[in-house]
């Protein structure tokens, strides 16, 4: 480790700078100016404040939620805080609907039987006075008022003076009177009167009469004594033997004088009940609302809610800005921790303000569905609190890896937990979910891997929520059974995030701009179309590419970079190469290897280069991640084509003087460079194994000095200084292309005595199949 303190002509010149006032005030100056000239500084600002201010919304909200709902067994005791009066709905309810039940039952008149009872009698004398005898009576008029010798005598008496029948009209009149204050209801309808809670009942001779007697005072048509009753109601009417006519006749038309009026009777149901005053309930601060481990009940956990609302609108504006201003401190300390270490650890998607503001958004949605969960249906609490974490440890587990999903997962966890105040057993929990969702989801190759990490994930949750429910409750059979129940939702929670993670991996993919390891598995498939073409059209570059891409993957995996992404990668760096696919050596046969022979070193530039940018369209056309046309576009780097400059520069001098000589700019690829350490390791394993097919005798020595030598170059040349690869990274990439190189251009075992036809034989199953060496590369 090289010595970092200053020496002594190091600490003269500091003693010699400047250290008056204005100095460091220019200095200062200067340092907040660097920072200010930050590239995407305004984005990221606006992404940090967004958070912060979203984050602080949450934990000013939820801070107060009862986490004990209807049935549940209260984790904590709550009593009351502050003095509030609350309607007690269901006591208000009970006594409006005792109201409702005591309300009188309402029978409008059956209007057209009264009439017709008053017509017949009042035109009953008439009727009998042109007979001679009761045998001259119409049959019906002699049964419907029961007539026989002496009530015929008597009614045909009444209409043989005007007097007697003025008079009779009149008492006609009173017995009618008598009957609407006397109502003759059906069997079902006096039963449903009769049982009534109301010990009256309401008669509506018309819209504008109402009259209220007893419901003992109605008459069944059914019973018995029914006509006994009538004729006591109506005695002061009708003489005697006139009641017993009259009686008679309204029996034999068996139909109600009244019929029950519903809609009218709902009304004044209705009406009675709002004129119900609410029930007041008064609470007291201190006063209980529950224990710690009671059951719950409903009218307990709405008065939680209730006081939780009603504390929060008793907050002075102090309280209020205080209580915001320590949300907003705590989602700043943890917006700033997790920039730091997305920073520190993700400097790629530090520097993309799409990938901060989704992470951001994945944490803040993350913790504001949890919280809206449990604040919905607190008996669901293990469900919604630790599902968002599963989901989003999964989902940045596979887009990016598991240092990332852990944190994630952690600092969402936080963030929840804060804002409910959930117990310190909540974090455990929550954290297993993390841990073994970037466990298992690191390294997905298919949808199975998904679901086999998401059941394991499930069953961590299942046995940490038990676990953890059953060492803070006191052991018993029915907390034991609720701790059953809530291990099954937590588990639930696991496997749903799984499927989730699956219907949202294409779209992660998009947000995030990352390829993850199904994506990658089913690019790597030669049977891909573009492969697949690439190998019809071109199969000498096919070869080419699939033996990079195994020099790449072992060379990458050796640093602990992306060994997969990078394999995919090389599968596609040459695809361009399909458009021209003759002027390229590891595609050339006999008749055409002299194509650039005919050609000018710049137009033989032109077409080489070009496979770049054919090669991006390819990409982009076939929907390829953006990801990987990143290795496309920087295989080469900037580097020299030397082949065909050094054959302008040889022309140039031939021509002594009558051509310019060319300038290496412009016999440079176009870049860019490589940004990451995959991209840095293509480039070196793309020219190494192109420099090694052209070598006539790769022995081991050779491929070593080979692989250095390409190496160094390429680091004196700065095509590495993008890649954030370090020099040690350099060397265990140098040491594992070098076994990998000698492992495929192995020596060959000498055969003495084999004739011509064995030694052809054993020399095409030695083959390695590697293909030929690329022009530009063969040049090198």
């Amino acid at each position: 480790m090289p010595d970092t303190k200053p020496t002594g002509a190091g600490q003269a010149r500091r003693r010699r700078a400047p250290t008056t006032p204005a100095a460091r005030v220019r200095g200062l100056a200067q340092r907040w100016r660097a920072w200010l000239l930050t590239p995407n500084l305004l984005p990221f600002s606006a992404i940090m404040i967004a958070s912060v201010a979203a984050a602080a919304a949450l934990l000013v909200s939820f801070s107060d939620t009862p986490l004990a709902g209807s049935g549940e067994i209260a984790p904590q005791s709550r009593t009351i805080r502050t003095d509030f009066t609350i309607v007690d709905a269901d006591a208000t309810a009970r006594d409006r609907d005792d109201a409702r039940r005591r309300t009188p039952r309402i029978y409008a008149a059956n209007r057209p039987v009264l009439d017709e009872i008053g017509s017949s009698l009042r035109s009953l004398p008439a009727a009998l006075a042109a007979a001679d005898s009761l045998e001259a009576v119409a049959p019906e008029i002699a049964r419907r008022f029961g007539l026989n010798d002496a009530r015929f005598a008597m009614f045909r008496g009444i209409a043989q003076s005007e007097d007697a029948l003025a008079r009779w009209n009149a008492r006609v009149s009173a017995f009618a009177s008598a009957l609407e204050a006397t109502p003759v209801l059906t069997a079902e309808e006096f039963g449903l009167a009769a049982q009534s809670a109301s010990p009256e009942i309401i008669l509506a001779a018309d819209e504008d009469t109402r009259r209220r007697v007893r419901t003992t005072e109605a008459i069944s048509l059914a019973a018995e004594d029914a006509g006994e009753r009538l004729s006591r109601r109506a005695a002061q009417a009708l003489e005697p033997a006139e009641l017993d006519a009259a009686v008679f006749a309204v029996l034999h038309l068996d139909q109600p004088t009244f019929t029950f009026d519903r809609e009218r009777t709902e009304l004044l149901q209705d009406t009675r009940s709002e004129d119900v005053p609410p029930v007041q309930v008064r609470y007291r601060e201190g006063q209980s609302i529950y224990i710690e481990g009671d059951r719950v009940t409903r009218e307990q956990a709405g008065l939680a809610r209730e006081e939780s609302r009603r504390y929060t609108a008793s907050l002075t504006l102090v309280q209020r800005a205080l209580r915001w201003l320590a949300a907003l401190a705590t989602a700043a300390l943890l917006a700033a921790i997790l920039a730091a270490y997305v920073r520190a650890y993700y400097a790629g998607a530090a520097r993309s303000p799409l990938r901060a503001a989704s992470i951001a958004v994945l944490v803040v949605a993350g913790a504001a569905a949890a919280c809206w969960g449990i604040a919905v249906s607190p008996s669901l609490l293990w469900f919604a609190a630790v599902g968002p974490v599963a989901l989003a440890s999964m989902v940045i587990a596979t887009a990016f890896d598991r240092r990332l999903a852990v944190m994630i997962g952690a600092t969402l966890a936080v963030l929840t937990g804060l804002s409910l105040e959930l117990p310190v057993g909540y974090f455990l929990v929550a954290l297993s979910a993390a841990v073994i969702s970037a466990w298992r989801l690191s390294t997905v190759r298919h949808r199975s891997d998904v679901l086999r990490g998401g059941a394991l994930v499930a069953a961590t949750l299942a046995f940490a929520t038990l676990a953890v429910v059953l060492v803070s409750r006191p052991a018993s059979g029915a907390i034991l059974r609720d701790a059953l129940i809530d291990a099954v939702w937590a588990g639930l929670a696991g496997l749903l995030a799984a499927a989730l993670t699956l219907v949202l991996l294409p779209l992660v993919e998009r947000l995030f701009d990352v390829t993850t390891g199904m994506t990658l598995s089913e690019l790597r498939d030669s049977s891909h179309p573009l492969l697949r073409e690439l190998q019809q059209r071109a199969p000498g570059t096919f070869n080419h590419s699939h033996t990079v891409a195994i020099i790449a993957e072992a060379a990458a995996d050796a640093i602990g970079a992306d060994g997969k992404h990078v394999y995919v990668g090389a599968m596609y760096h040459d695809i361009g190469k399909m458009h021209k696919p003759e002027y390229f050596v590891e595609n050339q046969t006999g008749a055409n290897r002299s194509v650039h022979e005919r050609l000018s070193p710049a137009m033989s530039l032109l077409v080489i280069v070009a496979h770049v940018k054919d090669g991006l369209e390819l990409a982009r056309d076939a929907a390829l991640p953006r990801p990987l046309r990143h290795y496309i576009e920087s295989h080469h780097g900037t580097t020299l084509v030397q082949y065909f400059f050094h054959r302008a520069k040889q022309q140039a001098e031939d021509a002594e003087g009558a051509v310019e000589a060319p300038r290496e700019v412009e016999y440079r690829y176009p870049g860019p460079k490589p940004r990451t350490r995959e991209a840095a390791v293509l480039l070196l394993a793309d020219s190494v194994e192109a420099a090694t097919r052209a070598m006539t005798e790769p022995t081991p020595a050779r491929i070593s000095a080979l692989v250095r030598e390409i190496s160094r170059k390429y680091l004196d040349d700065g095509q590495f200084d993008d890649a954030s690869i370090t020099l040690r990274e350099l060397t265990a990439v140098e040491d594992s292309i070098i076994k990998s190189l000698c492992g495929i251009y192995h020596a060959r075992v000498a055969y003495p005595k084999a004739t011509t036809r064995e030694r052809a034989a054993d020399a095409e199953i030695d083959q390695p199949g590697a293909g030929e060496p690329k022009a530009e590369a063969s040049s090198a």
